[in-house]
C-alpha cells in the first residue's frame, strides 16, 4: 500500500508537487501544468530506514518524517521552489464502503422540506458510521463521499422527496469512509514537514484515471496495484469505475519468503527481489555470514509457493468484485515486477499471457518529460495522483469552527454546511426541527388532519452572516449554529373543532339556559373539555329546531298542546336562534291555568299570523312580538299603518282576528 500527498506551490501555481508515501520508499515529482499535458520538472526517491511504515501505514511518525522532508527538500532545491500545500491519497486497503438506509416519520399533513431530507441524509450517514464503528456518536472515521441510491416514500421509489407527502420517507446510500489513524498520522507528517493537506484521493482511483482511459472503461478490465503492504484492485465496466477492493497481501510477503527461505535478513532479502528480474545469478551473505550464489531461477522456484498464493489471493479478489474473471488485468506497482507473476495470474483467471498486462511509462498520456527514475511501474500511482490533481478531481481537507470547535471535514467546492455538521457529529435531530405529532380524527363521517406545533428551524451564521443548510463553505470559515427545536404534538379538546355557531342561549318557558350539541367520541356521550387522541371519531347532534330542543331536554313531545317562539306560534320543525324565546303550553295543564296562559289574541300583521299574549290591546304592541324596523329606510320617511283595511295610529285598539298592515312609504 502506499499514501500518496500531491502539494502545489504557493508562489509558483502551475507546479504540482507528487509525493508518494509507500512501505518501502517515499518517491516525490514536481510537474509543471501545462496547456495541453503535464510535464515533469524533477523526481526524487528515498527509502524508509527499518521498518517505518507496514502495509501502508505509517508506524514511526519521526522516522517518515525525516524521508518525506529529505524528498521535498531535494525537489525545492531543483525547481527552486517553496513547496506548501498538499493533497493526500490513501490506498484502497484503508477505503471502507458502507451501504446504509434510514426511514423517518412525516407528518402527512405537512410537505417534505428540502431541511427535512438534509436531515435523513445525515441519519443514513449517522446508520452507516454504526456499522464501522458500533456507534454513530464515535468518529473513528472521516466520511469522503456519498451517493444516493434511491428515495423512498410511503415503500415506492421517488426521484425527490421535496414537496411531497406522505407517512414515511427513506434513502437508501452508500459512503466511503477513511480510518482517522490514518488521514492524522499523515497529516502529522506533513505538518512537521510544513506541508498542509490541500487535496485527498484514492490511489486506485488516481491511477485508474491515469491508465484506464475513459474510452477503454466500457471493457471489461482489473487494474491491480501491487505495491509493498497490500495489493488494490479497481475494476472496470459499462463506461465506469465500478467497484474497488484490497488483498493486505504483497510484495512484502515474497520479500518475507525471500528472507526466510535463503535465510536473510528483510534488507537483504529486498535487495535480492529486485535483481530477481534483470540478473540470473545472484550473489548474497546469509545471517550466518555465509556467501552464496545462486541462479535466479532457483531462487525463484524456491519462493514459487508465496507467489502463487499472491496471484491467488488478487484473481479471488478481482473475480469476488466482478462475479466472473475480467476481459483482461493491468498491473502497476513495484509488485508488478514479481517473476512469473504474470503468468501465475492468467493462469489461475483463465486468461491467455497477453491478457495480463504490466503497465510502465508507456501506457501514461498527458505527461511528457519522463526521467530514468520515473519509468517503471511503480511511478504509476504518484503520476496517477498529479493526473488527479490536475483534472480537479480530488476532494480537499478542509479546516471550518463550528461553535468556536475545529472540525476537519473532507469535500471539494461545493462543501456545504450541513456535510461540516455531520463531520462535527451534531445529530440529525439538532439540524431540522420536526412538527409536532399530528393526529388524525374522524368528524362526522369526514377524516381530518390536524397538524402539530410547527418546528423552530435551526439558526445558522456562517462569518456572522445569515446562513442555511445547503450554504456553501470554504477553508477558515467560522460557524454558529443553534439547535433548531421540536414542534409540540398536537393539542386539541373537542371544543376545538365544534363550530362556535353550534351553542345559543334561549329562554325556554321562562328559564334562561344555554344548549350545545350532544358530543360522541367513539360512540360515548363526551363533555367538550374531553382531549382528543389519534385516531378518536367526534360526532354531534345539532340542535336546531324545537323537536331536537324538547328531546334534548327529554321532554314529552306528547303533552305538547301550543308552541309560542317569540310570542308567535311555531310547530315542531321551528328553527331555533340564538335569543330565541320559547314557550309551551301543555295538554295536562289544570283547565283554569291553561285559560290563563292562553290569554291573549292571535292577530295578523302584514300576512303572518303573529300571537299577543295579555288583556287589552293597541296597535304599539306588535312591536314587541314582531320583528319590524322601527327606523326608517334612507329614501322613506312616513310609517303606513291601517287595521283591518282602515288608517290606525299607535293607539288603536287591536282585538282577536285583526289584520294589521304595517309599511315604510
Amino acid at each position: 500500500m502506499h499514501i500518496v500527498v500531491i502539494s502545489l506551490s504557493e508562489e509558483v501555481s502551475f507546479l504540482i508537487f507528487a509525493l508518494d508515501v509507500g512501505t518501502r520508499t517515499v518517491m516525490g515529482m514536481v510537474l509543471e501544468q501545462r496547456e495541453t499535458e503535464l510535464h515533469i520538472k524533477a523526481a526524487c526517491i528515498e527509502e524508509h530506514q527499518g521498518r517505518a511504515m507496514l502495509d501502508g501505514q505509517i508506524q514511526d511518525i519521526p522516522e517518515v518524517v525525516k524521508v518525506v522532508r529529505k524528498v521535498k527538500n531535494k525537489l525545492e532545491k531543483k525547481v527552486d521552489t517553496k513547496l506548501k500545500k498538499v493533497s493526500v491519497a490513501a490506498a484502497g486497503r484503508a477505503l471502507k464502503t458502507v451501504e446504509a438506509q434510514a426511514i423517518k416519520k412525516c407528518d402527512p399533513s405537512n410537505a417534505i422540506s428540502k431541511e427535512a431530507i438534509y436531515a435523513l441524509q445525515i441519519e443514513g450517514l449517522q446508520k452507516a458510521q454504526q456499522k464501522l464503528t458500533g456507534d454513530p456518536t464515535i468518529s473513528e472515521y472521516y466520511c469522503v463521499g456519498y451517493s444516493i441510491k434511491r428515495y423512498v416514500l410511503d415503500n415506492s421509489s421517488i426521484e425527490n422527496l421535496e414537496g411531497q407527502y406522505g407517512k414515511t420517507m427513506g434513502v437508501e446510500l452508500i459512503a466511503t469512509f477513511l480510518p482517522r489513524v490514518v488521514v492524522d498520522s499523515l497529516h502529522s507528517v506533513l505538518t512537521q514537514c510544513d506541508l498542509s493537506i490541500e487535496t485527498l484521493t484514492l490511489e486506485p482511483i488516481a491511477a485508474s484515471h491515469l491508465i484506464i482511459e475513459p474510452g477503454m472503461r466500457k471493457l471489461n478490465l482489473a487494474l491491480v496495484d501491487i505495491g509493498a503492504g497490500t495489493s488494490d484492485i479497481a475494476i472496470s465496466k459499462e463506461g465506469a469505475i465500478v467497484a474497488f477492493g484490497m488483498v493486505p497481501y504483497a510484495g512484502d510477503e515474497i520479500t518475507e519468503s525471500i528472507s526466510e527461505t535463503l535465510l536473510v535478513d528483510f534488507t537483504t532479502a529486498e535487495k535480492i527481489k529486485r535483481q530477481l528480474k534483470s540478473n540470473n545469478l545472484i550473489k548474497f551473505k546469509d545471517v550466518l555470514g555465509n556467501i552464496h550464489e545462486e541462479k535466479t531461477e532457483k531462487i525463484i522456484n524456491k519462493i514459487k509457493k508465496s507467489i502463487n498464493e499472491l496471484t491467488t489471493r488478487i484473481a479471488d479478489e478481482i473475480v469476488k468484485l466482478n462475479g466472473k474473471s475480467p476481459s483482461a488485468v493491468l498491473c502497476i506497482g513495484g509488485g508488478s515486477q514479481t517473476p512469473t507473476l504474470s503468468e501465475s495470474l492468467a493462469n489461475y483467471l483463465g486468461l491467455t499471457l497477453d491478457r495480463v498486462a504490466v503497465r510502465d511509462r508507456s501506457a501514461v498520456k498527458g505527461i511528457s518529460g519522463f526521467p530514468k527514475l520515473v519509468s517503471g511501474p511503480e511511478s504509476i500511482t504518484p503520476l496517477g495522483i498529479a493526473f488527479t490533481q490536475w483534472q480537479g478531481e480530488g476532494i480537499s481537507l478542509e479546516f471550518v469552527e463550528v461553535n468556536d470547535k475545529m472540525v476537519r471535514v473532507f469535500g471539494d467546492d461545493k462543501l456545504k454546511v450541513v456535510d461540516v455538521l455531520y463531520a462535527a457529529g451534531i445529530p440529525s435531530s439538532s439540524i431540522y426541527g420536526k412538527p409536532g405529532q399530528g393526529i388524525t380524527i374522524e368528524v362526522n363521517g369526514k377524516v381530518k388532519l390536524i397538524p402539530g406545533e410547527k418546528a423552530k428551524v435551526a439558526e445558522i451564521l456562517i462569518n456572522n452572516k445569515p446562513a442555511y443548510l445547503d450554504s456553501f463553505v470554504k477553508q477558515g470559515d467560522k460557524i454558529k449554529f443553534k439547535p433548531a427545536r421540536q414542534g409540540k404534538p398536537a393539542n386539541l379538546s373537542v371544543a376545538d373543532i365544534i363550530p362556535g355557531d353550534l351553542n345559543k342561549e334561549i329562554i325556554f318557558n321562562g328559564d334562561k339556559i344555554k344548549i350545545q350539541p350532544k358530543i360522541y367520541v367513539n360512540g360515548k356521550m363526551a363533555l367538550s373539555t374531553l382531549k382528543l387522541e389519534d385516531n378518536d371519531s367526534v360526532n354531534w347532534q345539532e340542535i336546531n329546531t324545537v323537536e331536537d330542543l324538547l328531546n334534548f331536554c327529554k321532554y314529552d313531545i306528547s303533552t305538547v298542546n301550543k308552541i309560542l317562539v317569540n310570542n308567535q306560534n311555531a310547530s315542531l320543525d321551528a328553527k331555533i336562534n340564538d335569543g330565541d324565546i320559547i314557550s309551551l303550553i301543555d295538554k295536562n295543564t289544570d283547565k283554569n291555568n291553561e285559560i290563563e296562559q292562553l290569554k291573549g289574541i292571535n292577530i295578523k300583521v302584514n300576512g303572518k299570523e303573529v300571537w299577543l299574549p295579555g288583556e287589552s290591546f293597541i296597535l304599539t304592541d306588535i312591536f314587541s312580538v314582531y320583528n319590524f324596523s322601527t327606523t326608517p329606510p334612507p329614501d322613506k320617511k312616513k310609517l303606513f299603518m291601517q287595521v283591518n283595511g282602515n288608517d290606525a295610529t299607535f293607539v288603536t285598539p287591536l282585538k282577536d282576528g285583526d289584520q294589521v298592515t304595517l309599511n315604510w312609504i
